[in-house]
């Protein structure tokens, strides 16, 4: 029979501490995402846009395939995310600006409640477009990409149907600018075309 030995002392710590490192990297990253930190915006692989149907805020059904032909920023978040509430008072200067430039912006909430949204876009004076999308199904911005479900999450559309730019986490002004001059560079290319 083999003497039993008991672990050094020391090893049941070392691995505490290796699990709060880990874990505490995870949360720096998750923290750096969804409380505002830049995100991560990359090119989308190439595809079509999925379908997408919601009702508005009137109640109204509405459907992805109503931009067709346009440039479309989507934009999913929340009135309790504070790095959404945060952006959209650049994205409704974005959206502002489509007469000129041709980028429509499209916000869908993850809320329940269309009173509520009203209510809170008043109170921060913002006129967006608003689909909502319930937390209860929660799975609007699953096809695009956001198999996590971060909060802001957008998705840049051309006029062709093609997802051009995916981002997970809060634009900057120069993020948000640089987007636009790729739905710019989509429209024209386009026309160009037809």
């Amino acid at each position: 029979m083999t003497p039993r030995t008991d672990p050094p002392p020391w090893a049941a710590m070392a691995v505490i501490v290796l699990l709060a490192l880990a874990g505490g990297g995870a949360g720096l990253w998750a923290g750096h995402v969804w409380l505002g930190g830049r995100g991560s915006s990359a090119p989308s692989e190439p595809g079509a846009a999925p379908a997408l149907s919601r009702a508005d805020l009137d109640g109204t059904q509405r459907h992805l395939d109503d931009y067709r032909g346009e440039v479309v920023l989507i934009n999913f978040w929340a009135t309790w995310c504070r790095p959404c509430v945060e952006e959209l008072p650049l994205l409704q200067t974005l959206h502002d600006g489509r007469a000129e430039h041709g980028v429509h912006v499209l916000t869908i909430a993850q809320e329940d409640d269309a009173d509520l949204v009203r209510g809170f876009l008043q109170r921060y004076e913002i006129d967006l477009p608003v689909w909502l999308d319930p937390p209860s199904r929660g799975e609007g911005s699953r096809p695009f990409g956001n198999s996590q479900q971060v909060l802001p999450f957008s998705i840049l559309v051309g006029p062709d149907g093609q997802v051009l730019q995916r981002r997970a986490g809060k634009f900057s002004e120069a993020e948000l600018t640089r987007w636009r001059e790729i739905g710019e560079a989509s429209r024209t290319r386009e026309t160009e075309r037809s």
